[in-house]
């Protein structure tokens, strides 16, 4: 999940980067960028509620890393905006090779056995079966199942009741704006 708001970050990154390079690529960078944003929101976010990435969003990366690779300047300033664009898609590729990544099968079987084991041991150390005592077993119970389901929930973070917006993609188109009307960007709401 951090992963997504760290790629959406790369791609303001490469879109900032991108104000420095030299006029007939700036333009066509910056519209990639733009592109893959959109690809993310509208058609990738869908593919991955099904566990899978979108081939579009992967051919819409490598699109910005050809035309930041067709960059030909001597500039050093172009040069480095190049460099700067270059690294920050790395975190872009990470996003996409990530969206498989669940918690491991083992680990979550581990977790359940050891739920039975943190509910089944009050009953076999001895504890009465008392109205204090039910109440506390009820309680833990309850605890551990909300975690367990929750976890569960959170291992395919692009489906189900408790699932990941992509957000961030959303919010780097309004930064994309704000790069190219030189507005200095506001503090995102807390809403």
């Amino acid at each position: 999940m951090w992963v997504d708001v760290v790629a959406a970050l790369a791609g303001a990154e490469v879109y900032w980067s991108a104000r420095l390079l030299p006029e007939p690529d700036r333009p066509v960078v910056q519209r990639r960028v733009r592109e893959y944003n959109g690809q993310v929101i509208v058609d990738e976010w869908l593919q991955m509620g099904r566990g899978h990435g979108s081939p579009e969003a992967w051919a819409a990366a490598d699109r910005i890393r050809v035309s930041v690779d067709a960059v030909r300047s001597q500039n050093p300033s172009e040069l480095a905006a190049k460099t700067d664009a270059l690294r920050s898609l790395t975190d872009v590729y990470a996003r996409l090779a990530d969206i498989r990544a669940q918690v491991p099968v083992l680990a979550l079987g581990g977790l359940v056995v050891g739920s039975v084991f943190v509910l089944a041991a009050p009953p076999v150390i001895g504890l009465t079966a008392n109205g204090r005592n039910l109440v506390l077993m009820g309680f833990g119970g309850a605890s551990v199942a909300f975690a367990v389901s929750l976890v569960f929930q959170l291992s395919g973070p692009f489906d189900g009741a408790v699932r990941v917006a992509p957000t961030a993609f959303e919010r780097a188109l309004t930064r994309y704006d704000q790069i190219d009307s030189g507005r200095p960007a506001a503090a995102p709401s807390s809403s």
